[in-house]
């Protein structure tokens, strides 16, 4: 997906120019293999726009935004086969990034009635669920919009941080 690409293209030269220690954090992309693996064992497809993402970056080692680190590959296979355990998790939903205190951001897969297929949305272990963004790519240019508007600053581990918590629109 072009638009992916391009979203992280604006990223990248953003980081390039101002904080290139936040590159660091970047895991290299995943395969397309890998990506059809970890599919194929999970019984999904995920939508291209995250697709697209995660063969350019394979999550991140700290925090890539408000706390939000984007989980590898092989985390998000890892982290579905065990909340698909609870009770609560929402069946449907795959997470992609976790804040490590039990909140995750997810993908809808298989929406149900009230839900649509990419969509974005917040599972919180102490309150409710909420919607995020339409899909991942919006998610994502909010991000590049709040970025270009300086919201967002490197901290010295080289995560994205906000004085308004912006990554959850």
């Amino acid at each position: 997906m072009d638009e992916m690409r391009l979203i992280w293209d604006w990223i990248e030269t953003w980081v390039r120019k101002n904080a290139p220690e936040a590159m660091k954090n970047w895991h290299q992309g995943a395969s397309a293999q890998e990506i059809q693996q970890v599919e194929g064992t999970l019984g999904i497809t995920f939508p291209e726009d995250v697709k697209t993402s995660w063969m350019i970056h394979d999550g991140t080692r700290l925090a890539f935004a408000d706390s939000w680190r984007f989980l590898r590959m092989q985390q998000i296979m890892e982290e579905h086969q065990q909340n698909k355990t609870w009770p609560c998790w929402p069946a449907t939903w795959v997470a992609f990034a976790s804040n490590d205190c039990g909140d995750y951001l997810c993908i809808v897969i298989d929406p149900t009635q009230d839900e649509q297929s990419g969509q974005v949305m917040h599972c919180m272990h102490d309150a409710e669920n909420s919607p995020v963004a339409s899909a991942f790519h919006v998610l994502m240019s909010y991000f590049v919009n709040d970025l270009l508007d300086g919201e967002y600053w490197v901290n010295p581990s080289g995560e994205f941080e906000s004085d308004d918590y912006l990554f959850l629109h």
